[in-house]
């Protein structure tokens, strides 16, 4: 896993979710301290997120880039690019690029 230091410092797995929880009285996560946690988790749990909440997270609209990937291939169907007519290509989920919808 490739990690990227934000403006804070903090370590954020590249390609992957940085969730800030904040709590309430009496809630799944109470945060009577009055600090927020943060979880990071990497692109491989970050799909089985996003898989498993479609209505928050449908597919085809590109969630992540993937400016720097060197090899031309997709991660995932989250990921999103131009191509060389700044036409926006989603991941297939098998590694290839299709247009987005609406382009």
């Amino acid at each position: 896993m490739q990690f990227t230091l934000d403006d804070e410092k903090r370590k954020l797995a590249d390609n992957g979710f940085c969730l800030d929880l904040s709590g309430y009285y009496a809630g799944f996560t109470d945060d009577i301290s009055g600090e927020t946690s943060n979880v990071i988790i990497c692109h491989d749990c970050s799909l089985s997120v996003v898989r498993a909440l479609p209505g928050i997270f449908p597919d085809g609209i590109g969630l992540h880039s993937m400016f720097n990937n060197d090899d031309k291939t997709s991660c995932c169907e989250f990921a999103w690019k131009f191509d060389d007519n700044m036409e926006v290509l989603i991941g297939d989920g098998k590694g290839g690029w299709v247009p987005r919808e609406g382009n």
